[in-house]
């Protein structure tokens, strides 16, 4: 590698024996590069299918023992000046890396069949940038989803991916521009892809965008609260425009933080603006909504409560939702507030305990479908509880804290619901009785935060710690952090970090 670049270069264009020689360096240092993992990033789920193989820009073509290899190997290419600009992985060839010196948007450029999810927001689909991370990207695939629709004479890609957005079904789309035009919506994401493009000089670590928790508003005691907490990154946000407790936050399907609702009359929503780094007044509900619980599906956001509403993704006009169902005493009565909700798959979520309309408090899980419109009653839990936070992780349904105020008590316990199975067991209890609080997952870990602790005589003051659940224990520990502001009531959001913290410049080279 301390050889001077000149003489390397004559090196290589003057003797195949020492060609080989070069290469064998070259694969040592490969060795001892640091491997990038494979992980999320701007356009990783895009697809790029019966591509050419540009064989006069194939710079070398081997066998490696890994994708991360074929990926430092074009790196170290790069770094010796034998222009490697992006390596496709073929992991069942036997020769199964290739490396090119040709642009990459010209390789895509000779591929007919592209595919991506609903929003592809901070991809360049179609002219990526060399040495960037949008070239970290997925090749000759098959697309096993289930289809939608298939459009004939779409003459080009953004309309494709148009259609895709108004269908609230679609979940992925492909586009085939010759001969005809050809536009297909799948319902899901499913396919098995055989290649996968990677650019040299990047990292894929350095192009993942890892998530930051939002706590927003709420009461810091009998007082309404503005502020807004990061949790995840020492960077801060704005605080909230219209300080108000009993909200709820989502995130879009294609990405835009929301917080909405709350009595009063104030039934609007306010999204975080990414790009000027503020809340915006996003859209109107129909109606108000306190202590409300929202979900986010590809299709669109859900508020559930009295009167839910649907928010269709990529719009701004609420519509009616679908009546949760509640507890019969007497007569049927419906869930007003104060429940949780969990998505399960891309079209159903749960909707688990809350307050009746009566007053009462529910021990439901009940099951949604936004394709049937359709409820459907799980095993009820051990107790009623409204107030109640829970969240997915992995194939279980964690829910926690809560209360019944007719009952005067605030509880820990906490619930885990196998999402196959339905069956539902008791987990480690809370450290400290918990409603009106907040479950956040970051990085794999679920984390209780602040809300009302145990009812003592008349005293509302919140909680400022912060609990952590133990996955394998099952139970939860007292964390070292505290929340800045002691708060009950707020909305949580997990967002990218980028969409609220300064993205910092990737290093080429």
């Amino acid at each position: 590698k301390n050889t001077q670049p000149t003489q390397f270069l004559f090196i290589c264009e003057h003797s195949e024996k020492k060609k080989m020689f070069v290469h064998i360096i070259i694969s040592l240092l490969v060795l001892v590069s640091v491997q990038c993992k494979v992980g999320g990033t701007p356009c990783g789920q895009v697809s790029h299918t019966d591509c050419s193989r540009d064989q006069q820009a194939i710079i070398t073509e081997v066998h490696v023992d890994s994708k991360q290899d074929c990926h430092a190997l074009c790196s170290t290419y790069a770094e010796l000046g034998l222009h490697c600009k992006f390596s496709v992985w073929a992991a069942d060839d036997a020769v199964n890396c290739l490396l090119y010196k040709l642009e990459f948007s010209t390789f895509l450029s000779h591929c007919r069949l592209v595919g991506g999810p609903k929003e592809t927001s901070g991809c360049e689909v179609e002219n990526p940038a060399d040495f960037s991370c949008d070239v970290f990207r997925q090749a000759e695939c098959s697309y096993n989803g289930e289809l939608l629709e298939s459009l004939d004479n779409v003459l080009l890609l953004e309309v494709c991916q148009d259609f895709c957005k108004i269908n609230p079904r679609c979940i992925y789309w492909t586009f085939r521009g010759e001969p005809r035009g050809e536009c297909l919506l799948f319902g899901s994401d499913k396919k098995q892809c055989y290649k996968s493009l990677s650019p040299s000089l990047i990292d894929v670590d350095d192009c993942e965008d890892d998530d930051v928790i939002l706590l927003v508003a709420g009461l810091d005691g009998n007082d309404v609260d503005g502020s807004v907490e990061v949790f995840g990154e020492s960077c801060s946000a704005p605080d909230f425009p219209d300080p108000r407790a009993g909200t709820t936050g989502v995130l879009t399907a294609d990405g835009i933080p929301l917080v909405c609702g709350v009595g009063g009359g104030r039934d609007n929503c306010y999204a975080f603006d990414v790009a000027g780094h503020g809340w915006r007044e996003h859209s109107n509900m129909l109606n108000n909504h306190y202590y409300a619980t929202s979900v986010s599906l590809p299709s669109g956001v859900f508020i559930l409560g009295e009167n839910s509403e649907f928010l269709p993704t990529g719009t701004t006009t609420w519509q009616e939702g679908p009546t949760v169902p509640g507890v019969k005493i007497g007569t049927v009565d419906t869930i007003h507030s104060g429940a949780c909700s969990v998505a399960i798959t891309d079209h159903q979520f749960l909707v688990i305990g809350g307050k009746t309309g009566g007053g009462y408090a529910s021990s439901q899980v009940a099951e949604y479908n936004a394709q049937t419109e359709r409820w459907t009653q799980w095993p009820k839990l051990d107790n009623t509880t409204k107030a109640l936070s829970c969240i997915r992780l992995k194939d279980n349904v964690i829910v926690a804290g809560g209360g019944d105020l007719r009952l005067d008590e605030t509880y820990a316990m906490t619930t885990i619901i196998n999402i196959e199975t339905k069956v539902h067991r008791r987990g480690g209890d809370l450290i400290m009785p918990r409603s009106f609080f907040g479950l956040g997952i970051l990085n794999g870990e679920v984390f209780a935060f602040g809300g009302l602790g145990a009812k003592n005589d008349d005293d509302d003051t919140p909680l400022d710690t912060i609990e952590v659940w133990d996955e394998t224990l099952e139970k939860w520990s007292l964390s070292d952090k505290k929340l800045t502001h002691a708060r009950m009531g707020f909305s949580l959001v997990t967002v990218p970090k980028s969409s609220v913290c300064t993205k910092q410049k990737l290093k080429v080279l």
